[in-house]
């Protein structure tokens, strides 16, 4: 039975900086993956799921990013990013997320694959979402 169902989509503004953009005034693609981790962190924090427990490390274990369009240099623009949950497994949470530009069209789209390890005996931990939550409630 999945017992995500509990869990909203998230949306954050993340603004961009200067420094974000390349010569082509196009916004970097390595920037992408930091704008999908302050999604996923809005997405955790928003649904009351704190992964910064003692001892436990949240790793991207696979990402897929398609990039659809070209977001262009502005020095005071935002980004949208959408994060849901598309599936929770025993050692795996599978989130869909989506960066728009700032007159809502769509840039790029990820698949992102979660992880937990256990940063002592190095080995992963399986995902208890309502441990998660009752801790960080």
């Amino acid at each position: 039975m999945d017992k995500s169902h509990w869990l909203r989509e998230v949306t954050c503004l993340v603004p961009l900086r200067p420094n974000d953009f390349d010569w082509s005034h196009q916004l970097n693609n390595a920037v992408y993956p930091q704008l999908l981790e302050s999604g996923r962190w809005a997405w955790a924090l928003e649904n009351c799921i704190d992964l910064r427990m003692d001892g436990l490390l949240g790793v991207v274990s696979r990402l897929e990013l398609d990039y659809l369009k070209p977001v262009f240099w502005d020095p005071i623009s935002t980004v949208k990013v959408h994060t849901g949950v598309r599936n929770v497994q025993r050692f795996s949470i599978y989130l869909n997320q989506m960066v728009e530009d700032p007159e809502s069209q769509t840039c790029a789209r990820a698949c992102v694959q979660l992880a937990l390890y256990d940063s002592v005996k190095k080995v992963p931990v399986a995902i208890d979402l309502e441990k998660f939550r009752r801790s960080s409630a």
